[in-house]
């Protein structure tokens, strides 16, 4: 729709009338149809992408067109909506869609029967996001072991879920479960009537409800003034900065450290066990050892909590 609403779209059906169409039913007044920001001198008609479903009528003020929109998007017989949220759902979690290009749905799915059935199943869930990333979570398809095997077949089998690393939010509230350290809603504009069902405790709130600070956008949390479907995958080296040698991690685990020996000392091997769900080897508890049993120390701690972040058993879902 984005090239449409310059031109007729190269790489699918859509047309200029219909993305015109579309967007003067969030017009204030009538839309000129302009091509590659030349006037044509046609006015748009008021138009559903998919005519089929229903219309929109024209006539009517902008906040009943936006109304009618959204009642023909969530229509129970718009299938492609529930597709499209299925899939999107899946991608989120498995690292790669039913269908592979997410906003590109007219593509084949690799199964078709699964997406129909998670999508007829979101209906029975009444649209509930929630309830559906549940359902996925708790199948068998999630629970196996990822496919790290990078192989490329000339048609798609899946293996498992691919290994996929965890969004700024997520990093940090992986680190504020093993610290206890959680960012304070004080110091950020959260609304109070929107804490009740995020708080984890007085003072505290997770990191998605709260302002981006440098951290998060330099690894990926996007401007919410700007319309965006997907976040990158790829790491860059600006992010291996920031995570090694960032200010803003480094001041958050200054905090955190400081806050886990209020409680007294901590011990080294506990610490990480609990980070990466595991026992060390000989190699890694070693190093671990240099660290001492216990540490009372905050610059030391420190940098446990940094090694513990870098580490790509604590960075990456596998």
């Amino acid at each position: 729709m984005k090239c449409a609403s310059c031109h007729d779209s190269f790489v699918n059906q859509w047309k200029l009338d219909d993305a015109y169409g579309l967007a003067n039913a969030f017009a204030d007044e009538a839309m000129e149809i302009s091509r590659c920001d030349v006037a044509t001198g046609k006015m748009a008609r008021t138009k559903f992408l998919w005519p089929e479903m229903g219309t929109i009528d024209g006539n009517t003020p902008v906040a009943e067109r936006r109304k009618q929109v959204a009642q023909l998007v969530i229509d129970p017989e718009n299938g492609r909506y529930t597709r499209t949220i299925a899939n999107r759902l899946w991608q989120q979690l498995m690292g790669r869609g039913l269908v592979s290009a997410p906003d590109e749905l007219d593509e084949e799915p690799w199964n078709a029967d699964l997406l129909d059935w998670l999508a007829v199943e979101f209906v029975q869930l009444d649209y509930d996001v929630k309830a559906l990333l549940a359902l996925i979570a708790s199948s068998d398809a999630y629970q196996m072991e990822s496919d790290t095997s990078k192989v490329e077949y000339a048609e798609f089998v899946f293996r498992g879920p691919t290994p996929r690393r965890l969004q700024p939010e997520q990093l940090y509230d992986a680190l504020a479960c093993l610290t206890g350290s959680w960012l304070a809603n004080s110091e950020f504009e959260v609304p109070q009537n929107e804490l009740d069902s995020t708080s984890l405790s007085e003072g505290t709130v997770r990191s998605w409800r709260i302002h981006a600070d440098p951290f998060m956008l330099i690894l990926g949390r996007p401007n919410r003034n700007q319309i965006v479907l997907a976040r990158e995958a790829d790491f860059t080296r600006l992010q291996a900065l920031e995570m090694t040698n960032g200010d803003t991690l480094a001041a958050y685990l200054t905090v955190s450290a400081t806050a886990l020996l209020e409680a007294g000392p901590v011990n080294t091997q506990d610490l990480i066990y609990h980070a990466w769900g595991r026992s060390l080897p000989e190699a890694e508890a070693a190093i671990v050892a240099e660290y001492g049993e216990t540490i009372s120390d905050v610059a030391v701690l420190e940098d446990v909590l940094w090694l513990v972040a870098n580490h790509p058993e604590f960075q990456i879902v596998f």
